[in-house]
């Protein structure tokens, strides 16, 4: 019963490959990735990165008869073991490719040691949506007295769009390696283009695409050397990055990265220009709050010398200068609001005894001196004796004319 549930529990493991990740993966130590490698039934020898790899492509379904362990080899594998490898699944739509299912499907088979009619009969497993559908309206045509090659070519001429072939060459013709872009992924991908249009391309033309879509610095070096194979070509790009790397110290940069690299040195110029400015602004205020500190002691330490040398008789003289103005400094009456005398004298002020009668004009609403008519000629009326108009302008003669 043992052996059975062990046998159980590899045959499900064998059927769901896929319950980690390729992140996962790497995080793997050594003695896990032989773990999982044994229950796969293939090759646990080798460096970490290899075993890593070999573990991720058959995730993948990239793996070969060659990673498998010699006494579970495809074409020799027990009849309970199948499938151990299971292929991914189609539904076509628009975004998938049946050239990339049909490739990884006979790929599975051929690990799993499926015959041309096992594959036929295993196909609707992996097919859902639309492509199940077609294949349920047309099952007794596709099973009944068919080939396998004839259906790969019935599923194509159905799933493969109509104007595919263009789509492919408009996309190799603008196809260019891009700036962050590894040489040997670009090539890889250029091949795998080309053989999709033209499987029987020849591979003359094959390089003479890679190369033309290449980085310029780059067509300069591999342009001139000799490329007749695929092979060769990529054998030349791998010395152009070994030499690139010996020269500069680092493997061929893209231009975003040449661009950051720039961005950065002169960030830092400016950085260092800056912080030289800075440092020459505080100097030179340091400097400034010294020469004002000296100034501020020079001025103190000679009001000093003066306030002790000042002429006695000079400060007398200045505070009675200061003590006259102040005295004779005219202001506002607080009574009668006139600026020609203070509160004190305003003949309104009740607390003042009545001025005297004024001697120029005879009136007595002030005084002598405060008299507008002081210091002029005196005029006196003819009419009625009163000093200040004439006989023209007086109001007697205007009150009676009125009467």
């Amino acid at each position: 019963m043992n052996n059975e549930n062990k046998n159980s529990e590899k045959s499900e493991d064998n059927l769901n490959p896929s319950k980690f990740s390729s992140q996962d993966i790497s995080k793997f130590l050594k003695p896990q990735l032989i773990a999982e490698l044994t229950k796969r039934n293939l090759i646990t020898t080798g460096t970490v990165p290899e075993l890593k790899n070999r573990l991720t492509q058959y995730l993948n379904g990239e793996t070969t008869p060659n990673d498998f362990i010699n006494t579970f080899n495809a074409n020799k594998m027990d009849n309970t073991k199948k499938p151990y490898y299971k292929p991914n699944t189609f539904s076509g739509l628009i975004s998938e490719n049946i050239d990339t299912f049909i490739k990884k499907y006979n790929r599975a088979a051929s690990i799993n040691g499926w015959s041309d009619e096992e594959k036929i009969k295993f196909l609707p497993l992996y097919l859902e949506g639309p492509a199940l559908t077609f294949y349920d309206n047309n099952e007794s045509n596709l099973i009944n007295d068919i080939k396998w090659a004839d259906l790969e070519n019935i599923l194509l001429s159905e799933f493969k769009p109509t104007a595919q072939l263009d789509m492919l060459k408009l996309l190799l013709q603008k196809r260019k390696q891009l700036d962050d872009e590894q040489t040997i992924n670009y090539v890889n991908e250029i091949e795998s283009l080309c053989k999709r249009i033209n499987p029987t391309m020849h591979e003359s033309e094959i390089i003479h695409t890679v190369i033309k879509g290449l980085k310029p610095n780059i067509i300069r070096q591999i342009g001139i050397m000799e490329n007749n194979t695929i092979k060769q070509l990529k054998d030349n790009l791998r010395k152009f990055d070994l030499i690139e790397f010996m020269v500069t110290g680092e493997l061929d940069q893209s231009q975003t990265e040449i661009k950051n690299s720039i961005v950065h040195d002169q960030i830092n110029k400016i950085t260092e220009k800056f912080n030289e400015q800075l440092k020459i602004s505080n100097e030179n205020n340091e400097k400034l709050n010294k020469k004002i500190e000296n100034l501020l002691e020079n001025k103190n330490s000679n009001t000093n010398k003066n306030t002790f040398f000042r002429n006695p008789n000079l400060v007398k003289q200045n505070h009675f200068l200061n003590q006259n103005y102040t005295n004779n400094k005219i202001q506002n009456c607080e009574i009668c609001l006139l600026n020609n005398h203070t509160t004190a004298t305003c003949f309104r002020n009740k607390n003042n005894i009545q001025p005297q009668q004024c001697k120029v004009c005879l009136k007595n609403n002030h005084r002598t001196e405060n008299c507008y008519f002081n210091n002029k000629p005196t005029i006196t009326c003819q009419i009625c004796d009163k000093a200040g108009h004439s006989a023209k302008t007086c109001r007697s003669i205007n009150q009676n004319s009125k009467n």
